[in-house]
């Protein structure tokens, strides 16, 4: 025992022994915690995330990072994975040769791009985005435009909103930060109604949603996914503690419908998605083709294709397969007043 300098003895072996646990320390760089990202390489995103929790937003007005995607800076080829695996959260390993290997359990990103549609159409060239599946994951909306009804002088937001909002994001990031994931649970109100959706929803894919292809298979469950974010903004810390509601599932499909029309439309820029008309028209030759005849009076044809509820509803259809030559339509005398019938012949050189 030694006296120290304000009279108290010290202990060597005390020391010594705090000593050792210092040197076992692992040096460790003090990173600022990160939320936000915009201009980053996939391998940069991966490091982000590594650094803060497995979680990283990347938000920009512009679509720059769609030409980084795929592959700007890596000689033409896309580099996916990030972006494919933090959408279902499957575990994302990257080991680089003269890097330390970078593992994320759990990957979480957030992506909001502000983008012209120009860059959609851009991104229909890249075969990639969409073999892969990374089209198939976003939501898309194409709100109209406002040039030449704008104001000069526009009210500002309100108070109220803007704190709200304020509030909100804080109380969200204040959740805690738990090791093991919190499970949602769904009320058996809520989860007849999701159950109800998935029965209506699975027979318009290979139909109606063809045209979709990934994106409508995965609506069901970006549907749920909005109902969980709604949820957690009603409830925030409790989220875990009750369940999801019904009038909180429901509100979900009321955003998802918005989604759904609004990503036919996006996918019709990008030329991913067939117009109306020509959905019609290859409904109506298939439901013609099953049926036999190489001629039917219209007022059949009708009956035959049930997706319509009138004859003007199938007129853009009838007139895209004559269009090409699939069909032609005869108008028939008649000396009864009214429309006359017509019958719609079949065109044998189409097959």
């Amino acid at each position: 025992m030694f006296p120290a300098s304000k009279g108290k003895a010290v202990n060597l072996d005390e020391i010594a022994a705090f000593q050792r646990k210092l040197l076992e320390l692992e040096e460790e760089a003090a990173l600022p915690l990160r939320l936000l990202a915009d201009d980053t390489t996939p391998e940069a995103l991966v490091s982000l995330m590594a650094a803060n929790g497995g979680r990283m937003g990347v938000i920009s007005d512009e679509g720059g990072i769609f030409d980084i995607i795929a592959g700007k800076y890596s000689s033409g080829k896309a580099n996916l994975d990030v972006f494919l695996k933090a959408y279902t959260g499957s575990p994302l390993r990257v080991d680089r040769k003269g890097r330390e290997p970078e593992e994320v359990e759990c990957p979480t990103l957030t992506m909001l791009l502000m983008v012209q549609p120009v860059v959609l159409e851009t991104i229909m060239e890249n075969t990639e985005f969409a073999g892969r599946g990374f089209l198939a994951r976003p939501l898309y909306a194409l709100p109209p435009s406002l040039v030449g009804r704008r104001h000069y002088r526009t009210p500002p937001i309100p108070k109220e909103t803007a704190e709200d909002y304020t509030t909100a994001v804080y109380a969200l990031l204040s959740i805690p930060d738990e090791e093991e994931a919190q499970m949602l649970k769904v009320s058996p109100e809520a989860d007849a109604e999701a159950e109800r959706f998935f029965e209506a929803l699975e027979p318009r894919l290979p139909d109606e949603l063809e045209d979709l292809d990934g994106w409508a298979a995965k609506y069901h469950g970006q549907i749920m996914r909005i109902a969980g974010i709604l949820h957690c903004c009603e409830h925030f810390q409790d989220a875990a503690a009750v369940p999801v509601s019904l009038q909180t599932m429901q509100a979900a499909e009321t955003i998802g419908a918005y989604f759904l029309e609004h990503t036919q439309a996006a996918f019709q820029i990008m030329g991913m998605a067939e117009s109306k008309a020509l959905k019609d028209a290859k409904y109506i030759l298939r439901r013609f083709r099953e049926d036999g005849r190489t001629e039917i009076n219209k007022r059949d044809l009708i009956r035959l294709c049930q997706r319509f509820a009138s004859a003007e509803d199938m007129e853009p259809g009838l007139s895209e397969l004559v269009r090409r030559g699939y069909i032609r339509i005869e108008t028939m005398k008649s000396g009864k007043p009214g429309k006359p019938p017509q019958t719609v012949y079949w065109n044998p050189e189409a097959g």
